[in-house]
C-alpha cells in the first residue's frame, strides 16, 4: 500500500492491489459468470437510478444479498460495487442473459455469488 503514495506505483503494486480489493476470482465456474454478474447488477443500478440517482451499486447489492440471504465480507461487497460502477459510467445496454424479469435476474446474481469460494 505504501506504494501507491508514489506515483508511479508498479505493475506488480497495481495487480496486488486489485487483486486484493477487486478481483471477482473467487467467483467458480467460466468467465461468463463474472460477466454476467456485473452487467445484470449494473442494469439493476441503472433501472433503480432512473428513479433515485443517488443510488449505487453498494446499497443495490446489499439489497440483494438480503433477499438472497447471503453471507458475503462487507471487503468482498465493495469491491465489487467498484467494479460495478466502473463498468456501469456511460453504460445505457446491458446484457441481461435472456431474463426479462427484476425477479429472475436477482435469482440468478444470487446464484453467482452463492458459488462465491472466498479462497
Amino acid at each position: 500500500m505504501d506504494s501507491l503514495l508514489y506515483d508511479n506505483p508498479s505493475y506488480k503494486d497495481l495487480q496486488n492491489l486489485y487483486s486484493r480489493w477487486f478481483s471477482l476470482g473467487g467467483i467458480a465456474g467460466d468467465i461468463d459468470n463474472k460477466f454476467a454478474l456485473i452487467s445484470l447488477i449494473c442494469f439493476l443500478t441503472y433501472n433503480q437510478k432512473s428513479k433515485n440517482p443517488d443510488v449505487t451499486c453498494y446499497q443495490v447489492i446489499q439489497k440483494i444479498i438480503e433477499v438472497g440471504k447471503l453471507r458475503l465480507s462487507d471487503e468482498y461487497v465493495k469491491g465489487l460495487s467498484i467494479v460495478c460502477e466502473d463498468f456501469l459510467k456511460g453504460s445505457t445496454q446491458f446484457n441481461t442473459c435472456g431474463l426479462k424479469s427484476g425477479k429472475d435476474m436477482i435469482d440468478k446474481i444470487v446464484q453467482i455469488l452463492s458459488a462465491w469460494l472466498p479462497f
